[in-house]
């Protein structure tokens, strides 16, 4: 978890935005629901790209509930899933 903040926090400087980290006990969609003008930061991944359209709804993924939200800019980071 310490490189990945490090990583975050490097980007935060290249685009000279602040970071905040929040871990709390809240669903993470809904709060993601009342944000604005954030970027999200997300990993790429091969399943991002199969259709959902039918069960989106119940899906327990984060990741896959950000993707598709599309309400805000997203930044795509690939990693390597093995």
């Amino acid at each position: 978890k310490t490189n990945l903040l490090d990583h975050f926090e490097n980007l935060a400087k290249i685009f000279n935005e602040k970071l905040e980290v929040v871990t709390s006990g809240e669903n993470p969609i809904r709060e993601l629901k009342k944000q604005r003008n954030m970027l999200q930061i997300l990993p790429l991944k091969e399943d991002m790209f199969k259709k959902r359209f039918l069960f989106k709804y119940f899906y327990t993924n984060s990741d896959f509930i950000a993707f598709d939200m599309n309400k805000f800019n997203q930044l795509l980071i690939p990693i390597s899933e093995e």
